[in-house]
C-alpha cells in the first residue's frame, strides 16, 4: 500500500484531479466520479471548527464575493450560497446532515468537512 502526501506551502497554482474510493463495510468499494479542482498554494480561506456540528465560519483574506457550496463526497449539492459580505468572517449554517466528510467549495479551493 503507498501513501501518499503533499506540502501545500509548495504548491503553485495548478490544476488537479481526484476521485474517492467509498468502502462499505463489507469492505466493497465503489469510486465517486472524478472531479477537478485548482489547487493553490496560497490559501485564501480558512474554515472553522472542523469537525463541525450545525455551523462553520468561514474566513477569508479578500473582500470580493464568493460562491460558496456544500457537498457530499459524491458532488450532491446540499447548499449553496454566495458570501457578498465585507466581513473577514462569515458564519455559514449547516443543513441537518448523517455524520461523515464533506466538501465546502468556495470559489476555486476544496475544503473538506467532518460533520459529527
Amino acid at each position: 500500500m503507498r501513501r501518499y502526501s503533499f506540502n501545500p506551502e509548495k504548491i503553485t497554482a495548478r490544476l488537479v484531479f481526484h476521485c474517492l474510493l467509498i468502502k462499505a463495510k463489507d469492505n466493497s468499494g465503489i469510486y465517486s466520479p472524478q472531479r477537478k479542482d485548482y489547487l493553490n498554494g496560497n490559501d485564501r480561506f480558512t474554515v472553522y471548527p472542523n469537525p463541525a456540528r450545525n455551523k462553520i465560519f468561514i474566513q477569508r483574506k479578500i473582500n470580493t464575493p464568493v460562491p460558496v457550496k456544500l457537498t457530499d463526497i459524491t458532488g450532491a449539492e446540499l447548499k449553496a450560497k454566495m458570501i457578498n459580505s465585507s466581513s473577514a468572517v462569515t458564519e455559514l449554517s449547516l443543513p441537518s446532515l448523517p455524520p461523515g466528510i464533506y466538501l465546502l467549495k468556495i470559489g476555486n479551493e476544496v475544503k473538506k468537512i467532518l460533520i459529527h
